[in-house]
């Protein structure tokens, strides 16, 4: 493959961005980069990084020239990578990227540098390929203002890891005490309840609903179903915090629901923070296909 191609299919793959070591990589020299600098083949970006083609990148173009600036290793980050992990609104101005203690600054980013950062551990990559912290690096490395609605949203989407999270703080521990504040500030009321306990708490609001009550703890199609209406082909499950807050036990959950449907079972599931917070969502939503008596 000759080196036009080379550069093509690696600008193709990094939104239109491409960095000298690249460059150099796919056969170029220093006189054969400038020289198609002069033609307008390459757009200089940022020192070392061009844009293929044309000078106008993506939104998503500029964060791959953005972490090609920064450096082997370096990581989309901070507010930036909440951002691309959809936790918080698109940020303004520079783009933060996380880089090794020993790399320099670059202008135009906020290089953050860390000694604990390993990108073996706390980067991944999106979609695209474009490198990023993962969300509990991410979750770490924000400012406390950021943080509350940054977890808020990870919870909702189902991509806060607590252990992940954990994890990380060992290495940093100088921001254990903010992020366990936020951590403890999502539902300080619902910590302690089991799994136990919350079949109770949910067996206790549908006696009193008067709804018929459900065998609890059924096996079916394979798998331990929480609370079971054999004769609605009905299925319950309580999502508890702890077991239930990981992105595999997610995708987990749905695979468990998708088994029971092509057997003609219908799946319903209340989370920890509804059966606590907002106890008459079960019985609206149970009644229709219960009966029962109202009370």
């Amino acid at each position: 493959m000759g080196a036009e191609r080379i550069v093509a299919a690696i600008a193709a793959d990094q939104q239109g961005a491409i960095s000298v070591l690249q460059l150099r990589w796919s056969g170029l020299d220093r006189g054969a980069v400038a020289d198609r600098v002069r033609r307008g083949v390459l757009h200089p970006i940022h020192r070392g990084v061009y844009a293929v083609g044309h000078a106008r990148l993506s939104p998503t173009g500029q964060l791959w020239a953005d972490v090609l600036a920064a450096g082997p290793g370096a990581a989309i980050s901070h507010r930036t990578a909440a951002w691309q992990h959809a936790l918080l609104p698109a940020p303004s101005g520079a783009t933060h990227v996380l880089v090794p203690r020993h790399r320099r600054h670059h202008a135009g980013l906020l290089v953050h540098r860390s000694g604990s950062y390993d990108p073996g551990l706390d980067a991944t990559r999106t979609s695209g390929g474009l490198p990023v912290t993962t969300v509990a690096r991410t979750l770490v490395d924000l400012r406390p203002r950021d943080l509350p609605r940054a977890l808020r949203t990870a919870e909702v989407n189902r991509l806060l890891d607590v252990a992940a999270v954990d994890a990380v703080l060992g290495r940093l521990p100088h921001r254990a005490d903010a992020v366990h504040r936020a951590l403890a500030a999502l539902r300080p009321d619902d910590v302690g309840l089991t799994d136990s306990e919350l079949e109770e708490l949910a067996l206790d609001r549908i006696r009193a609903a008067g709804l018929p009550p459900p065998l609890v703890n059924q096996t079916i199609e394979g798998c331990r179903r929480d609370l079971v209406w054999p004769e609605h082909r009905l299925v319950v499950e309580l999502d508890g915090r702890a077991a239930h807050l990981t992105p595999w036990a997610f995708e987990d959950d749905r695979r468990r629901d998708a088994e029971l449907t092509p057997a003609g079972w219908r799946v319903v599931r209340f989370t920890h923070h509804t059966l606590v917070h907002d106890p008459g969502h079960l019985v609206r939503t149970l009644r229709p296909v219960l009966g029962g008596a109202r009370r």
